[in-house]
């Protein structure tokens, strides 16, 4: 991950560094066929799903230095929830 240009006082840009961190997320998520929920196995809805997902991304102990010298630490998390829908041909 990199920051650039972050923070600005009168002597200048205060951080403009990157750090690299191993990064993991997981994931899961059912679909579920839309003629198990009753629309029927013939019509528009035949070979369809309906899918729903979640996914954690997660980076820790990001650290990043400043120009005076001092450095900070931070994480990057992410939750994502995705609702999808699938027709198979």
């Amino acid at each position: 991950m990199t920051l650039e240009k972050q923070g600005v006082s009168a002597t200048g840009v205060l951080i403009d560094d990157s750090d690299t961190r191993f990064a993991y997320q997981f994931s899961a998520g059912i679909g579920v066929d839309l003629a198990q929920l009753g629309f029927g196995p013939i019509g528009p809805m035949r070979n369809s799903t309906i899918e729903i997902g979640y996914r954690r991304f997660e980076v820790s102990e990001l650290t990043f230095a400043a120009r005076d010298g001092t450095t900070t630490t931070t994480e990057l998390s992410a939750d994502l929830f995705t609702v999808g829908f699938r027709r198979n041909f």
